[in-house]
């Protein structure tokens, strides 16, 4: 663990063990692709079962039809020859008439066996003698339905003998292919097929188009509920614009919800502004009245006795100061912004860094580089920064400051070359109060609240802060709106003075460009938001020009 730090997650704060999360996590189809393609897969199967239905049921009629034909063709046999026979002599002549002008079908075939095994038949695409089954069917001796194999498919039959006065003088076999059958229930299929890819495509437009549209309240509710959560503070509403249905009913419960945690955070914020105001009075009272003894005491061992109390209660103070600070921030106290030229910033912040831990600090910047920012602000966020750098990395290990534009964006990077924040500690190194075992052992004097301060003021000053960690260093990146030298927009006349926040800077009014001039602060060692107090406050206050 390196860092010791705690802060708000916002918008604003993006951490690479956050991103590598999401990455891990299970992508989701959406909800509007998942309901069309249920609602596909249901209109498919009922397609599958409906076509499946017809095809059974066209199949037997063309079945039904096939035999009404064979059946029909052997009633006219039955009302024509059989009917005209004097005897069974008659047999041959009458049926090979009846063949010569009866009208059949060209997959159809009608052959007429006489008593002396003589086989009449049409002239047919269907040879009986190709059949397996061919010679039984000639010499049936019963009305009969026979399904044979044929040469081009399945063939239907229908065998009847001819009686005369009670004996067998003959049989007529009528006879069709099937091929008809399965040609028509391909064509069928095929038209069936068409039909509802084309209804499935149909479907699916309308049922995703019907989809979106009733989902879009649910999408705008959930846009809404993430500029909540992003914003870091419920004030916001769900629009409510419907009818009280499902969607309705949602969006007043997420209200009541809003209004909850509002008033929750309310309290809580009002209750740490004013507990933090309160105390602010007496730790002041209590610390003078210790220094009064500091004349007065002349034991070592009492004397040592009153200067750790006065550390402790100088701790306090900055502790208190702190929540009191974030406090105002969270409340939204506006801050001023102005012109600063950053490679003072990063020089001074180098500096303070410097004196705390006898390290050199590399910075490098660009030339004529200036932030919209609140000067104070931006040098509290850098130093907390670079100094949790240089605490919790070892001796040999590089730390440096660098800043560049980007755009009309500039950028302020924080990095070193140490082992970088644990696994564990890397999405709660922006909680507030948060300090790693690490942090606790190397600065027992910090609270966890740096990291919350420096975000909180990037953000008042609309910009954005990411951290990157792993085996290889740490950097912490400050995306800030750039302005040119001449053009930098002045302070207001108002300015929001933080509690704890880096005192002794003057401006140089009567410059050209405006700007502001950083002068270092180090009579207050947690001026600048550092969360390690050491002797640094009591060190003589120096120009961060020359610090590089």
């Amino acid at each position: 663990m390196r860092w010791k730090r705690s802060g708000a997650r916002s918008r604003s704060t993006r951490m690479s063990a956050k991103s590598s999360g999401r990455a891990r996590r299970r992508r989701t189809v959406p909800l509007s692709i998942r309901l069309v393609a249920t609602y596909a897969t249901l209109t498919a199967a009922t397609l599958l079962v409906v076509a499946g239905i017809v095809v059974l049921l066209v199949r037997g009629h063309l079945a039904r039809e096939l035999d009404h034909e064979l059946e029909e063709t052997v009633h006219s046999f039955r009302n024509g020859p059989a009917t005209h026979m004097a005897s069974p002599s008659d047999l041959p002549a009458l049926s090979r008439e009846w063949l010569r002008v009866k009208p059949f079908h060209g997959d159809q075939v009608v052959a007429v066996r006489t008593a002396d095994g003589a086989v009449l038949s049409t002239s047919s695409e269907l040879d009986l003698r190709q059949l397996a089954d061919g010679s039984a069917l000639l010499g049936a001796d019963e009305s009969k339905w026979w399904d044979v194999p044929g040469p081009n498919g399945p063939v239907r039959a229908l065998t009847t003998p001819i009686l005369w006065e009670g004996r067998q003088i003959g049989t007529i076999v009528v006879a069709a292919s099937e091929e008809q059958i399965r040609s028509e229930l391909s064509a069928l299929l095929a038209g069936v097929g068409l039909a509802s890819v084309v209804g499935m495509a149909l479907a699916a437009g309308l049922g995703f188009g019907a989809v979106r549209r009733t989902l879009r309240p649910l999408r705008r509710i959930a846009e809404e509920v993430r500029t909540v959560e992003n914003s870091g503070y419920p004030s916001w509403r769900v629009t409510q614009d419907g009818p009280m249905d499902e969607v309705g009913s949602l969006a007043a419960a997420f209200n009541r919800m809003l209004e909850k945690l509002q008033a929750t955070f309310d309290n809580q914020r009002r209750f740490l502004a004013d507990a933090s105001h309160e105390l602010r009075t007496p730790l002041t009272v209590a610390r003078g009245q210790l220094e009064l003894l500091d004349g007065v005491l002349s034991n070592p061992e009492h004397r040592r006795s009153l200067g750790l109390a006065v550390e402790e209660l100088d701790r306090m103070r900055r502790i208190v100061e702190d929540l009191l600070l974030l406090a105002r921030l969270d409340e939204g106290v506006p801050m001023s912004r102005e012109s600063v030229e950053v490679e003072l910033v990063l020089r001074e912040a180098a500096l303070r860094a410097m004196l705390l831990a006898g390290r050199d600090i590399a910075v490098h910047c660009d030339p004529d580089l200036f932030a919209l920012a609140d000067p104070e602000g931006l040098l509290r966020v850098v130093t907390n920064l670079v100094t949790n750098a240089v605490q919790h990395t070892s001796q040999d290990a590089a730390v440096s400051l660098a800043a560049r534009r980007r755009a009309d964006r500039l950028v302020i990077e924080v990095c070193d070359s140490g082992p970088g924040i644990s696994p564990h500690d890397l999405p709660h190194v922006f909680d507030r109060m948060y300090r790693g075992s690490d942090s606790r052992s190397s600065s027992p004097g910090g609270a966890g609240l740096g990291l919350p301060i420096a975000t909180s003021l990037i953000q008042a000053m609309e910009g954005t802060i990411h951290l990157e960690s792993g085996p290889r260093g740490t950097t912490f990146t400050i995306d800030l709106p750039s302005v040119e030298p001449a053009h930098g927009p002045q302070a207001s006349s108002e300015r929001a003075e933080p509690a704890g926040g880096a005192r002794g800077r003057s401006r140089d009014g009567g410059g050209p460009n405006g700007r502001a001039t950083i002068q270092t602060a180090l009579g207050r060692s947690d001026s600048a938001g550092i969360d390690t107090h050491g002797n640094a406050g009591r060190r003589r206050s120096r120009r961060a020009t020359g610090a590089g």
